[in-house]
């Protein structure tokens, strides 16, 4: 590259008639920042991003993932058995649904560690074809976003009072008002209840 954009080396090389070669000298650093993609993370953020809209999410083991904001609930139902796998839904659908920036609360140190880590993740292959597949989609989803985002990990059912516990505790309610509606429902053989949000906030099922 450097012979051909540049004079003086063409004109210094203007009578050698041998091969010019180009390799990386063999130290293994060197070796490894040849052979490796490097991804310099630009959606994932280190500390809260201010001024924008806070999620919680939410899993749980009946199927349901849930995200809660101060103006909107929405509900998932899953395919999945794994909480784990569940909360990564919840997360998935905050990343999919809100294109600005925002910040994102669960109550799951695994879902909020992977995701906070999986912009720049080298995803290998392995047999669990689901779980495989459901890491690419969020990996995608991340690297896609034109907007920035922020995860971190709340402590489920705290006691202690404050903002993110209450909204934690709101994400709760929500899966937990379906797992009831749907086991009255096997139980009484009465038809699933559905949630609605009034204008006061509060949570009623009809």
């Amino acid at each position: 590259m450097l012979f051909q954009t540049d004079v003086n080396w063409q004109i210094g090389l203007s009578g050698y008639s041998g091969e010019l070669s180009c390799h990386l000298l063999k130290y293994k650093l060197l070796q490894f920042l040849y052979k490796t993609s490097i991804i310099i993370p630009k959606n994932t953020r280190q500390e809260p991003i201010p001024g924008t809209l806070t999620v919680f999410t939410d899993g749980s083991s009946n199927g349901k993932a849930a995200y809660h904001t101060i103006n909107s609930d929405r509900v998932i139902l899953t395919s999945h058995t794994s909480v784990q796998r569940i909360e990564l839904e919840a997360i998935k659908a905050v990343l999919q649904d809100f294109q600005q920036p925002v910040n994102i609360i669960s109550d799951s140190s695994y879902a909020s560690g992977l995701v906070s880590r999986i912009e720049t993740a080298q995803l290998k292959w392995f047999s669990d074809q689901s779980l495989f597949l459901l890491f690419k989609q969020v990996q995608q989803i991340v690297q896609q976003r034109k907007y920035p985002f922020y995860i971190t990990h709340i402590r489920a059912h705290s006691i202690l009072p404050s903002p993110l516990t209450k909204g934690n505790a709101h994400a709760d309610q929500l899966v937990a008002l379906l797992k009831e509606a749907s086991e009255s429902h096997q139980l009484l053989k009465i038809p699933t209840w559905k949630t609605k949000k009034g204008d006061d906030g509060e949570i009623t099922c009809g």
